[in-house]
């Protein structure tokens, strides 16, 4: 048997009930130490690389562009016979 949405409604039931309910808030402290601290990190780290890579520059003595040609050579291991210079050039 089916019944239809205004049966429903009659036989249903309304029955009071307490409820409890709470808001919580988010509270931020903002820390000016942390923040100078992780940037100051950051900023580090980032010196140390460059220079890290500055150096392996100097060091291989070898200059590349940002051509398709430079790619293919980097993955295919530096020809020392090419000085420094793009192969198809």
């Amino acid at each position: 048997m089916m019944c239809s949405s205004a049966n429903a409604t009659k036989q249903s039931i309304k029955v009071p009930v307490n409820v409890t309910t709470f808001t919580s808030a988010v509270v931020y402290a903002y820390n000016p130490q942390n923040l100078l601290l992780s940037y100051g990190l950051a900023i580090l780290g980032s010196t140390i690389a460059i220079a890290f890579g500055l150096f392996a520059m100097w060091k291989n003595g070898a200059c590349y562009d940002n051509r398709m040609s430079t790619f293919g050579t980097a993955m295919q291991g530096f020809d020392a016979s090419a000085n420094g210079k793009d192969i198809l050039d």
